[in-house]
């Protein structure tokens, strides 16, 4: 389960290089079939064949899905590659100035990436990515700078990558596997705030030292470059001819376009690319053209920056969940408050990317669920694994008591970005309650006339449908109540006494309720009427004025005037 932050949405940090005046672009429209051949053109290179059968995944990104739209945050492994002279000549050292320099250019002091302020700018809704890294400087047999990049052959760099992941604990598979390991581990494990784990995405960056070397490009004449929907970028920390600066963060920042699907715009191509299948905007003159730092139409979308509806929430996350609420058995039921279940998924956008692994994912996650009855007030329900957070989540909820007939039961779900499920999930349960009410009891039997400090006994009795021991309440009319006095086998008589203390009529009536707490309705009331009686009022009046004279006053007041 991974901790995830929300900055929501948007922002960008890239990478590349000097691009040769000569090189073409290699990344085919969307309606060509994708060329998986290593046929490199310039810095942005096309993966080997993701072969991703996971049917029934998961919406949320999974092990290939690394970098599919730039919204949500993004953990950044940097390792600096140092070679130790044990095959190749050892031309470069890294010092600690030098990455110090190289993190600085690249806007990553102390090893956590900031985001620039020109991404504020160009942001829609100025929501940001945040982004999170970790740094490992990594010893090697090879010297990267001195051999071809990957734009012409790929074998030295299956190499050094394959030897710096084995020492990084990742030795399973080819150089591709090895990255994406260890950059899965980064995405779920990197904390991002205290007691807060994971991000959305993740990718890896080499930097390589090039400070000794004459023209500080690799013995191609290449630069910088990048693997279209990552997982890693190479690059050389100074650009060519001269020390870093603000020319590699750029190229930086083009690089990272490129990891997240976004295509170059100066080869004079229209090409498509990105979850929405959006095309580049060729001689934009912003950063995937001549890494100046503006963003084009077309690498907002590329990126999935599109907000259609003008609601703050970009297209790709605002969609609405599925709610699943499980039928209750058996139906009917005598269980006046079953216990239901369900789950919530989170609803992926469709993935239109002619690149990539091409799943359907979402950084969404399920925030609340929430159940009714017959349309009553919206209650929330509990998440079974003690949070809403993730994807999928799985929830219960146990309903208030229902009375006997049928009733309908709806539960919708909220995601994490407040939308919400339009069609609730609903069941048609039917209670046939085993905890029926008592029959209406019959009116209180007793004296219907009395007098004031007498004891006077009435009776009752019903019947339970169900057999149930029954208990009985007396409402007296004076605002007192025998409370409830029982229980008693169903069918027997009942009692309770009553003294009543000021005259007057009063209207008695009393009702039942079973041992399984079902009240039944109130008995017809029955008239009881206590008039004054003096002799036992003088005799009263008498000894409360030898003992209280001053309550005597105030006594003597209420009975004259009575």
């Amino acid at each position: 389960m991974k901790g995830k932050i929300f900055g929501i949405l948007v922002c960008m940090l890239l990478l590349i290089t000097v691009i040769p005046s000569n090189a073409t672009e290699q990344i085919e429209n969307s309606s060509d079939q994708i060329d998986y051949s290593y046929l490199y053109k310039n810095d942005a290179i096309i993966p080997p064949e993701i072969n991703d059968n996971e049917i029934g995944r998961s919406p949320d990104p999974g092990y290939y899905d690394l970098s599919e739209y730039m919204i949500g945050t993004i953990a950044i492994g940097i390792i600096f590659l140092e070679s130790d002279g044990s095959i190749d000549p050892s031309t470069e050292d890294w010092t600690q100035n030098e990455k110090t320099q190289a993190m600085s250019s690249l806007g990553l002091p102390g090893g956590y990436l900031q985001w620039s302020t020109w991404f504020s700018n160009e942001n829609m809704n100025a929501h940001t990515v945040m982004i999170y890294g970790e740094t490992h400087t990594i010893n090697i047999s090879y010297e990267p700078i001195i051999h071809e990049s990957a734009i012409t052959n790929d074998y030295w760099e299956k190499l050094y990558v394959s030897e710096a992941m084995s020492k990084l604990g990742y030795s399973t598979g080819d150089w591709m596997k090895r990255v994406r390991d260890y950059s899965n581990y980064l995405r779920d494990n990197i904390q991002t705030l205290p007691g807060y784990y994971g991000t959305d995405w993740a990718f890896t960056v080499f930097l390589v030292d090039n400070s000794n070397d004459a023209d500080g490009l690799f013995s191609d004449g290449y630069h910088a470059y990048a693997y279209l929907g990552g997982p890693f970028t190479v690059c050389p920390h100074l650009r060519p001819g001269g020390p870093p600066g603000p020319v590699l963060r750029d190229v930086f920042a083009h690089e990272m376009g490129h990891i997240f699907y976004a295509t170059d715009e100066y080869n004079s191509q229209t090409e498509y690319s990105g979850y929405l299948n959006a095309a580049d905007v060729e001689g934009s003159g912003c950063i995937m053209d001549n890494l100046n730092l503006c963003l084009s139409s077309g690498t907002k979308l590329q990126v999935g920056w599109l907000d259609s509806d003008s609601d703050g929430i970009a297209n790709i996350l605002d969609t609405n969940p599925e709610t699943t609420l499980n039928a209750y058995t058996p139906d009917p039921t005598s269980d006046p408050t079953p216990i239901y279940s369900g789950s919530a998924t989170v609803q992926p956008l469709n993935n239109n990317n002619p690149h990539g692994p091409k799943n359907d994912v979402s950084t969404n996650s399920i925030a609340l669920v929430e159940y009714r009855v017959d349309g009553g007030t919206w209650t929330y329900a509990s998440p079974s694994d003690g949070t809403f957070d993730d994807a999928i989540e799985s929830f219960t909820f146990t309903t208030p008591p229902l009375s006997d007939g049928t009733h309908t039961i709806e539960a919708r779900a909220t995601n994490s970005v407040g939308n919400k499920d339009l069609s609730p999930s609903s069941d048609t349960i039917t209670v046939v309650n085993g905890n029926s009410e008592p029959y209406k009891p019959s009116a209180p039997v007793g004296p219907l006339n009395g007098g004031i400090l007498k004891t006077y006994t009435y009776n009752t009795g019903t019947t339970d449908p169900e057999g149930d021991q029954i208990s009985y309440f007396f409402d007296w009319g004076d605002g007192t109540n025998s409370a409830w006095v029982g229980p008693y086998n169903s069918g027997n008589q009942a009692s309770a006494s009553k003294m009543w203390l000021i005259p007057g009529n009063y209207q008695i009536k009393v009702k039942a309720k079973d041992t399984n707490g079902a009240e039944s309705q109130w008995s017809d009331s029955v008239p009881v009427q206590i008039p004054r009686d003096r002799q036992i009022l003088s005799h009263l009046i008498s000894r409360i004025a030898h003992n209280h004279p001053n309550l005597y006053l105030l006594l003597r007041y209420f009975i004259c005037n009575y």
